[in-house]
């Protein structure tokens, strides 16, 4: 018998500076836009992850591979404000798991910090937002919001 893998589907974008590779570890994660810090933790396979509740959009964001939390469950913050550092890659017995980067997704319901989903596309058209539409309609994507000032 073969036994088949079935990898989860991924929920948002992945945001990283030009430069690629670990050149973002430490730089800002900015909120983007006013809301109420939901969670702020830090999970297996994912490092720090903080979700925001946006009243004026109906959404929450989440913000994972993050750490230096600036903020705590129950903060209120602006649009801009400095949330937390991307993280430093991440390494599990000698082997990268990721590059250090900002994975990126906006949820139109509530739902546990860490639900996933696993194997399901529908799973993801059910309970997420397309994120760079939705920062787009935002125009978050062409500020320094979530884009990392060394850019250059």
């Amino acid at each position: 018998n073969k036994t088949l893998k079935c990898w989860q589907v991924h929920t948002g974008i992945d945001l990283n500076a030009r430069t690629g590779g670990n050149s973002d570890a430490g730089d800002s994660v900015h909120c983007v836009a006013d809301g109420e810090i939901v969670s702020v933790g830090t999970y297996p396979g994912w490092g720090g992850i903080i979700v925001v509740r946006h009243p004026q959009f109906g959404v929450r964001t989440r913000y994972a591979h993050v750490d230096n939390f600036k903020v705590k469950a129950g903060d209120f913050v602006k649009a801009g404000q400095v949330i937390a550092l991307i993280a430093p890659a991440k390494i599990v017995n000698g082997v990268q798991v990721w590059s250090a980067h900002l994975h990126f997704d906006v949820i139109p319901k509530e739902l546990p910090a860490v639900h996933w989903c696993f194997c399901s596309k529908d799973c993801v058209q059910k309970n997420y937002l397309d994120p760079t539409a939705w920062l787009l309609e935002r125009n978050a994507m062409t500020n320094t919001t979530l884009r990392p000032a060394r850019d250059e």
